[in-house]
């Protein structure tokens, strides 16, 4: 169950956490493992807020993890988290493959 920590901060306890770092980057983490992923903060033709996240930018885990095994299926279960996340935050976003 999705658990707000922040205005741009999300967790599903035991699952994920994501936290917006700025208009340029999101941390995701799942237990002590951690990545970020690229950002981009905008403006849709009515003004309201948008967030595009770039898939391309999830290369893997960062130390000491980064030598795991990182492969499509992860890929598809942290980008579908980080929708989910963003979809509770109320952060209008779509993914950039």
């Amino acid at each position: 169950m999705l658990k707000r920590l922040s205005n741009k901060s999300a967790e599903d306890p035991g699952v994920f956490r994501l936290n917006v770092l700025n208009i340029h980057t999101m941390e995701y983490s799942e237990g002590d493992k951690k990545l970020i992923l690229e950002i981009e903060f905008g403006r849709k033709p009515t003004g309201e807020p948008f967030w595009s996240v770039y898939s391309k930018t999830l290369r893997g885990w960062h130390p000491p993890h980064d030598k795991e095994p990182f492969n499509t299926i992860d890929q598809k279960r942290i980008l579908k988290n980080v929708s989910s996340g963003l979809g509770f935050l109320h952060m209008s976003h779509e993914i950039v493959f």
